[in-house]
């Protein structure tokens, strides 16, 4: 099954507009270098907006990947062999995740995913006997 994880738009939003605001004032005043650091700001908060995560859960591996639109930046199949541990963590107030550690390079976080794709992955867990580990204020959460 596949999951996506839910964009924060808002926030990218929020600093796009913060990010805006002087550059009008550096219009007026003419200043050439600061004006292009903030164009170029302002593009790398546009490419921030447009990014999307995916995970998929197979019977035998994950597949987790980065994608700018619909194009894949990262992607990186994980075989239950290479999973060093699962930890179920809060993120925030009420968001679950998990991070995938790995057993060599470095750990993946899935956060801002849906439920199901959380329960999907503690299911893969239990069905391949990984080791998982869960937070206090996880376990809270599942009450």
């Amino acid at each position: 099954m596949t999951y996506t994880a839910k964009p924060q738009n808002w926030t990218v939003a929020l600093i796009f507009f913060f990010t805006c605001v002087p550059l009008f004032f550096i219009i007026e005043n003419q200043a050439g270098q600061v004006f292009w650091l903030y164009i170029v700001l302002l593009g790398a908060i546009l490419l921030l907006g447009l990014l999307r995560f995916r995970i998929s859960v197979e019977p035998h591996s994950l597949h987790y990947s980065i994608l700018l639109l619909s194009a894949k930046l990262y992607q990186v199949s994980i075989p239950p062999e290479k999973i060093k541990r699962l930890s179920f963590c809060r993120f925030g107030w009420t968001s679950k995740g998990v991070i995938i550690g790995l057993q060599k390079g470095f750990s993946i976080r899935i956060v801002r995913f849906s439920d199901d794709a959380i329960q999907a992955l503690d299911a893969f867990a239990r069905d391949h006997q990984l080791p998982i580990q869960k937070t206090d204020e996880y376990r809270s959460l599942e009450k």
